[in-house]
């Protein structure tokens, strides 16, 4: 699983994973008044990224 990656990982990727999420947050808060249509039209709010969900997808490239 992808919080069994991290636990794995050494301190300098888990701190990359978290440092990586950090940048995707602040982008995100930064678009949160631009985004698509769609979204207000599925009233749909994307949730925080978390370092799982960069091993998550590191994974499954």
């Amino acid at each position: 699983s992808a919080g069994a990656a991290i636990e794995a990982a050494s301190d300098e990727a888990a701190m990359v994973m978290a440092s990586l999420s950090s940048g995707i947050n602040a982008g995100m808060a930064e678009a949160a008044e631009n985004l698509p249509i769609e979204f207000d039209l599925l009233l749909y709010e994307p949730e925080p990224w978390t370092p799982q969900d960069t091993a998550a997808v590191w994974k499954w490239r």
